[in-house]
């Protein structure tokens, strides 16, 4: 565990003083879209990496809550820095859909997706805990965050 912390901190250091990204993860399944909220594996990292998760600004979260429904008109108004993408691994179309919605009247009017700093996450190292992988998760999300590399 101390290696996955001396990591976590090594890659805040790395970005220096980097304001904090404002960032809104969704969590797609072949029902709809759901937001991750802190209390989510991902959305846990995104904190420790010193990200801002708009989810958790939009509305009052029950504490116990990991994810909520979507609700874009909420999210809009706190102009995400950068969007991430995790789609069920068996929902093949998951991405692609999403990518469509994209080009509706609230989603081009984010700074994220203007900017395209809209980035797909891969399910094994953000869906489900990726145990002995999570030092590159750590590694894969600072990244994105902080230079909005490509993955």
């Amino acid at each position: 565990m101390q290696a996955i912390e001396d990591r976590r901190k090594a890659l805040l250091q790395e970005h220096g003083s980097k304001p904090s990204p404002k960032v809104l993860i969704i969590w797609g399944v072949a029902e709809g879209l759901y937001t991750a909220l802190s209390n989510s594996f991902v959305g846990d990292l995104v904190k420790r990496l010193g990200g801002v998760n708009v989810a958790d600004l939009a509305a009052p979260i029950d504490a116990n809550l990991c994810y909520a429904p979507f609700q874009p008109e909420l999210v809009a108004g706190f102009q995400p820095d950068v969007i991430l993408l995790i789609s069920h691994k068996f929902d093949k179309n998951g991405a692609d859909r999403f990518r469509s919605e994209l080009t509706g009247p609230v989603w081009r009017g984010l700074q994220a997706v203007r900017q395209k700093r809209v980035y797909q996450l891969p399910y094994e190292l953000f869906a489900i805990n990726p145990g002995p992988q999570l030092e590159e998760a750590l590694t894969v999300l600072s990244n994105t965050l902080y230079r909005g590399s490509d993955l």
